[in-house]
């Protein structure tokens, strides 16, 4: 038969393992921590990026816009365009 030993387990080896555990516990923290701040750095200069982005969309389209439709409005070919006919109805189109 095999005899088991009974040893006692050294209390300050104990203690070490439990320190190493918690070593690699905070270091995990500290890597997962750093990786979530560099992410959240990485987003905010994506965003602020796409923010000037849209600003300058944004201008573009506030000025072609409504030449657009000033062109869509006068490039029409039809023949009865109230317009031509009424003194009052260009302001009255315009105000509407």
């Amino acid at each position: 038969m095999i005899a088991i030993n009974n040893r006692t387990e050294n209390p300050s080896a104990m203690d070490r393992g439990f320190s190493d555990e918690d070593s690699i516990q905070s270091y995990r923290y500290r890597y997962c921590n750093g990786a979530s701040d560099l992410t959240e750095t990485y987003m905010s200069f994506v965003s602020n990026r796409m923010n000037e982005i849209m600003k300058v969309l944004t201008l573009i389209g506030t000025i072609f816009i409504p030449l657009t439709f000033i062109a869509g409005v006068y490039g029409m070919n039809f023949r009865y365009f109230p317009e031509l006919d009424l003194k009052w109805a260009s302001p009255a189109f315009w105000l509407i």
